[in-house]
């Protein structure tokens, strides 16, 4: 019996083992946390749906990265969109992260113009507030033109005169 309750101990740790080592294959998890480098794309941004949202060739529609801005009709929904729309029609370049697209089927990615990160300028106005992802690879930048952006009160950040 005692040889029965051994061996079958023994058979639980190497299955424990195997498992362990191979777990991460089995869900698609890595156990490294290499930064993978996307190439740019090129594109022409026909139309800006709002604030954080444009529509770019053959009517694909991207969200732009870590970034939020108020929905439309609510208080400053029109300065993200109307500072977009000077890139209305012009060759763009757009950069994925981790995630390449959302739940609605919209392009996750980075607008750059002119070397420019539109996505970092937008918050360093004061247009919009993060949209937080853990792990996103401007994550730092985004937090510090945040963090300025409230201190100097811009855009969304003004307050209020109200009592």
């Amino acid at each position: 019996m005692n040889k029965r309750r051994i061996l079958g101990f023994i058979l639980i740790i190497l299955l424990l083992a195997i498992i362990s080592i191979y777990y991460p294959n089995f869900t698609g998890q890595t156990t490294t946390n290499t930064k993978v480098e996307y190439p740019l794309e090129n594109a022409v941004l026909l139309r800006v749906i709002d604030g954080d949202t444009i529509e770019i060739d053959e009517g694909v529609h991207v969200r732009l990265l870590g970034i939020n801005t108020p929905e439309k009709k609510m208080p400053f929904s029109n300065l993200a969109t109307e500072f977009l729309k000077q890139f209305e029609n012009k060759s763009i370049q757009l950069l994925r992260d981790w995630e390449d697209t959302d739940k609605y089927i919209r392009k996750l990615r980075y607008l750059f113009y002119d070397n420019r990160m539109i996505n970092l300028e937008i918050i360093e106005s004061g247009f919009a507030n993060i949209y937080y992802e853990k792990g996103l690879s401007y994550e730092q930048e985004l937090l510090r033109a945040e963090s300025q952006a409230r201190a100097q009160e811009l855009g969304i950040w003004k307050k209020s005169g109200e009592q």
